[in-house]
């Protein structure tokens, strides 16, 4: 018979007594006061009495009274005893389940709280090959039916982060040059590198083109067209918006949104066409004069945004007439005539190069004196030329060697304020290329 004790099954003093009654040894555990070992005779509830009775003999009850899972699995397997620390169970014993399923779950909530963000697409997830933002036109030639030329450009290199300028009279190829960048037109023979390879249909989605002749749809609305050729580029329509709504404000047209472009004025359709094509932030931007139809605060705008975007490093091809333009923003230039490429180079090089060593001083004093030191160093260009406070004189020095002498004449013959080169203007050097005198 088995009676049940105040500690659960066949764990209080009369089970106790009658098992001894019955001759059957009480379990220990390994250690004196240790866990129980189960007598593989004895019943599965009798085990599981002597265990409970073993863990409130041990004080291994919580602070409310209840046995914690982990305290209660390893004083089951033998883990408890007087010393605190195994109370608490060995790290180098096998875990309770209930210790090892706890645990197990703060494990789980650590990594739950642990936000990933997702990778972004890598080129060659979305089918395109690692590309370097730079441009290499090399040997463009096309012809007509009878095998007449009628564009050649030796060589264009545009690098990251640089505007180029395309420049020459009308007619001398640079819309043709540009159409074949963008892959409207196929040249007969020649290459276009973007980066380290062949252009491809695919680099279409990295440049942004703003032609010439504007391409917007005049019964459209403002914003139901911006979108449309923003999703075009591989925007979505959320994106799209957003950026559009960003750069509407900035050009100050965000009340133009629901307008049709035909009540528009030309430098309002100007400025939806030029955030339609940088929207999609390219690697690439080609403006094709950019500024027509702009007065000059909103060119000024325009030119600041162009600027903008080179310093974030896109590279930017500008074709433009306006060589006062081509000073202010271009890094580089390349002259063409009748569709050959006559001149290239940064800006400032070309500048100097082709000036002639001509000087101009200004100066307060005698011009007679002045005349009589410099003669015979330089040649004078122009009479004295009075400017408010100070005359000015025009000086062309042969060589290089004799500015410094010349400086030190005319210092000790008047009183000097300033000496210095007259720069041709990149104005200037394009008449003197075309007309063949450079």
């Amino acid at each position: 018979v088995i009676v049940r004790g105040a500690g659960g099954l066949g764990g209080g003093r009369a089970a106790r007594q009658r098992r001894v009654r019955r001759g059957r040894p009480r379990p220990r555990g390994p250690a004196a006061g240790g866990g129980l070992r189960r007598d593989p005779a004895e019943p599965a509830h009798h085990a599981a009495g002597a265990a409970r009775a073993a863990v409130r003999r041990r004080g291994l009850r919580g602070r409310h009274g209840r046995v914690p899972a982990g305290r209660r699995a390893a004083a089951g397997a033998g883990l408890g005893g007087d010393d605190p620390g195994e109370r608490r169970g060995d790290p180098a014993q096998p875990l309770g389940r209930g210790r090892a399923r706890s645990r197990h779950r703060r494990a789980r909530g650590e990594h739950a709280r642990r936000v990933r963000p997702a990778p972004a697409p890598s080129p060659q997830q979305n089918g395109l090959p690692p590309v370097t933002p730079a441009l290499d036109i090399r040997d463009l030639a096309i012809r007509t039916a009878e095998g007449r030329e009628l564009t050649r450009c030796g060589r264009l290199t545009a690098e990251p982060g640089a505007v180029v300028g395309v420049s020459g009279a009308s007619g001398a190829g640079k819309t043709t040059l540009i159409r074949i960048i963008n892959r409207i037109t196929a040249p007969d023979s020649g290459r276009v590198l973007f980066g380290d390879r062949e252009i491809t249909p695919a680099d279409v989605y990295r440049i942004g083109y703003l032609p010439e002749e504007r391409g917007l749809y005049k019964k459209m609305k403002v914003g139901e067209q911006a979108v449309f050729f923003a999703r075009l580029k591989g925007l979505s329509r959320r994106e799209a918006v957003v950026r559009l709504k960003q750069w509407f404000v900035k050009f100050g047209i965000q009340d133009w949104w629901d307008k049709k472009i035909e009540e528009l004025s030309k430098g309002m359709a100007q400025k939806v066409q030029f955030i339609v094509t940088v929207l999609h932030e390219p690697e690439l931007l080609i403006f094709d004069e950019p500024f027509s139809g702009f007065d000059p605060i909103n060119a000024n705008l325009l030119k600041e945004e162009i600027l903008a975007l080179r310093d974030k490093g896109s590279t930017i091809i500008f074709s433009t007439h306006n060589m006062s333009s081509v000073e202010e923003i271009c890094d580089h230039i390349t002259l063409i005539n009748k569709s050959r490429n006559i001149l290239s180079g940064c800006v400032d090089d070309i500048r100097r190069r082709h000036g002639a060593n001509i000087f101009e001083v200004a100066y307060r004093g005698d011009e007679a004196a002045l005349r009589r030191a410099v003669e015979g160093r330089c040649e004078i260009l122009e009479g004295s030329q009075d400017k408010s406070v100070y005359a000015t004189l025009k000086l062309h020095v042969g060589r290089d060697e004799e500015v410094r002498a010349v400086i030190a004449a005319v210092n000790d013959a008047v009183e000097l304020r300033s000496f210095q080169e007259i720069i041709p203007s990149m104005n200037d050097i394009f008449i003197r290329a075309v007309s063949g005198n450079l």
